[in-house]
Formats: C-alpha cells, structure tokens, sequence
C-alpha cells in the first residue's frame, strides 16, 4: 500500500512500513496515521519492521514513531532498521566486536538497545546513520554515533559518548558531551574544523597539512585532545 511518502506491505515477519527520506518529518507522520487509521482494525495487533533507511531520525522522532505506530494503533514494532538497528551484516562492519543486544523496549517502556564496546564501561546506546552529513546539518545524541558516510564542512555531530566515521570527517565533532573523557572521535579521514571530547577543544593548525593517508583517532591524554594512528591506538 502507498501513499506519498508512506508504504506498507505484508512479509513473513509482519508488516514493513517504509518511510520516505526525503518529505519533512510532520509530513510524514501526519500520512503515517492517516494511512494506518483508515485500516485501523486490519492492522491492529500486527507486528511490524520500520524501514528508517535514508532517513536522519532524531531521538525524539523516534518516539513519536513508536507511539503513533504502537500505542496508539496496537502495532508491536519488532525491528527498526536504520535506527540503532541493522541488520547482521550491517552491525559486523559497523561494530565489529560490539555485543548487541536486541529489543526495542522492555516491559517498563525503557529502550533497551545496547552496544557494549568494553566490559567494564558504562553501556550507551548507538545511533547508526546510514548516509553523508551536509553542511548546515547537526546530529545530537545520547549515546555513540557511527556515520557510514562523511561528514562534510559546516556538519556538526554532538554525541555523550564516541563518534566513528567510516568516511571524511571536515566538520565540527563534540565526543564526551556529557563530560567522558574517556571518549574518542575517530574517521578513516581526520580532517576536522574543531574537535571537542568533553570540555577540551582542539583546532587544526592554521597552515595546510596533506590529508591523512590512514584511520586517526581523537582522544585525550594529559589533560590535551591528540590525534594518533588508529594503528597505535590504546585507551
């Protein structure tokens, strides 16, 4: 079934509801109810995967998702992909050696989505992000963030905990915004206009350097952010 923007078709594990990525998100709530009130007792109490795929989803976008799709409609959502959740091969290159555990909310309401990137850390959840940053975009959240993209001049991503980019990274990075020292900004292209991890911030010098030629990592050490080989990097 389509309806500008909004589809929804029938598979083995359910309903799937593909959102569009390119309409304003109002948008495309307010057709996503209208397309799930007008079969309202044909869906009820169906599960459903969310396809968030090419979609930049902010947190609390994703709540109103959730509630629009489960309570108020009686869908359970099962799977979201593209949101903290891609599929097994999605999450081998893009946490490699991370525990994931499934789920979207447990009995109280609480997300229950983790990565455990170290045993004796605090766990946080993870915002996958399937796509490029422009210029004039900005991505908060509580948690890590993994781009599969760059993130181009003039992006900002602002994250409590690490930030990994499997491209360039040319913008603003905030790591640690919670005050974690312990966190780190890493790309396979370290080419930033400023770096923060927590309440320290770092600039690139003001003469031209050559791009870097291998993965780098930001961190801090004595009270300083320094960047280093991804290759000679240790916590």
């Amino acid at each position: 079934m389509r309806n500008d923007g909004v589809t929804i078709k029938g598979t083995k594990e359910g309903l799937l509801i593909i959102l569009d990525g390119e309409l304003d998100f109002p948008v495309i709530l307010r057709k996503l109810e209208e397309k799930i009130t007008r079969v309202e007792n044909f869906f009820a109490g169906a599960q459903a995967i969310l396809d968030l795929s090419g979609r930049l989803v902010q947190p609390e976008q994703l709540e109103q998702l959730e509630h629009l799709i489960s309570s108020q409609h009686g869908i359970e959502i099962i799977r979201i992909i593209n949101q903290g959740c891609l599929d097994e091969k999605g999450e081998r290159e893009a946490m490699e050696g991370a525990i994931v555990e499934d789920g979207l909310r447990n009995g109280n309401g609480n997300r229950n989505r983790r990565v455990t990137l170290n045993e004796n850390e605090e766990q946080l959840s993870t915002l996958i992000i399937k796509r490029t940053l422009r210029s004039g975009q900005r991505v908060n959240y509580d948690g890590n963030v993994v781009i599969l993209g760059d993130v181009n001049p003039g992006a900002e991503v602002i994250a409590s905990g690490d930030i990994v980019v499997m491209g360039a990274f040319r913008g603003v990075a905030h790591a640690g915004a919670k005050g974690n020292e312990k966190a780190i900004i890493t790309a396979f292209s370290l080419q930033p206009t400023q770096l923060r991890i927590a309440n320290i911030i770092t600039r690139p010098p003001d003469e031209e350097n050559s791009e870097p030629n291998q993965p780098e990592v930001a961190k801090i050490k004595d009270g300083m952010v320094i960047i280093e080989s991804s290759l000679n990097f240790s916590n």
